[in-house]
């Protein structure tokens, strides 16, 4: 099934943190063992509690991670989206999965059996190192967004979350929230309400939020709006803003 990927989707899996560091000798075995499969919103990928038999690579769309609490409710945990990987501890120490993997928007995503990577990880030391390093450099940029998130004011991660939706940065932008707004505060630290006030101040600097669609007037005109105040890349001098730091549920 992997003959189906895209010369996009090579590419993205070569380039990502677990893959990048593989030999081919180790990588093609790895991706000719593996399914190209997709879900429907709201489908489950992997199930809360059932052995981790596979790690996914996200290929398109959005998949949240949703603990099940004892007392009933759902956490969001996380959120995912293209050239990111799930599950790759749980999967390679055959333990269990931590929460459910819900597909956000629909996703097309690899499926790799956790068999074949731990075998590659066994009989060849090149895999064994890359998966290493695949481990320990997600770790250090998991570090590096929480200190960016806290660091960071609300405005800044909201015009950061609007960038990263288009590789346009000139001119007039119109594009769509993949996600709805809860999920998004959740993602950015932020309040749902934090979440309504911002978007309603950035109105001033040619921002227009209607529902699911995000109009604005100017890329030049936010990112001068946002460097005033330090610049997306440089907001670790700001204090953080006073929200709790919350998963939207």
């Amino acid at each position: 099934m992997v003959d189906r990927l895209q010369q996009a989707d090579r590419q993205a899996l070569q380039a990502s943190l677990l893959f990048r560091a593989m030999p081919p000798s180790v990588f093609s075995p790895i991706l000719s063992a593996s399914t190209l499969e997709r879900a429907a919103p709201r489908e489950l990928v992997f199930r809360q509690d059932e052995c981790a038999e596979y790690l996914f690579f996200l290929l398109d769309g959005w998949l949240k991670l949703v603990r099940a609490l004892p007392n009933g409710q759902q956490a969001v945990i996380g959120l995912f989206t293209r050239g990111e990987t799930l599950a790759e501890a749980v999967a390679l120490t055959g333990q269990s999965y931590p929460a459910n993997g819900e597909a956000v928007t629909p996703v097309r995503y690899l499926q790799v059996p956790a068999a074949v990577a731990r075998a590659a990880i066994e009989h060849q030391p090149e895999a064994a190192l890359a998966m290493i390093s695949a481990t320990a450099l997600h770790l250090r940029q998991l570090t590096r967004e929480i200190a960016q998130l806290k660091a960071r004011k609300g405005t800044e991660r909201v015009v950061e979350f609007l960038f990263s939706l288009t590789p346009q940065r000139h001119g007039r932008i119109s594009l769509r929230l993949p996600f709805d707004k809860t999920l998004l505060a959740g993602r950015l630290g932020m309040q749902p309400e934090s979440l309504s006030r911002t978007f309603a101040q950035l109105r001033a600097h040619g921002v227009d939020v209607r529902g699911a669609v995000v109009e604005i007037e100017s890329a030049e005109r936010l990112v001068a709006m946002v460097e005033q105040t330090g610049g997306l890349a440089s907001a670790d001098h700001h204090e953080p803003e006073n929200d709790n730091q919350q998963d939207a549920g």
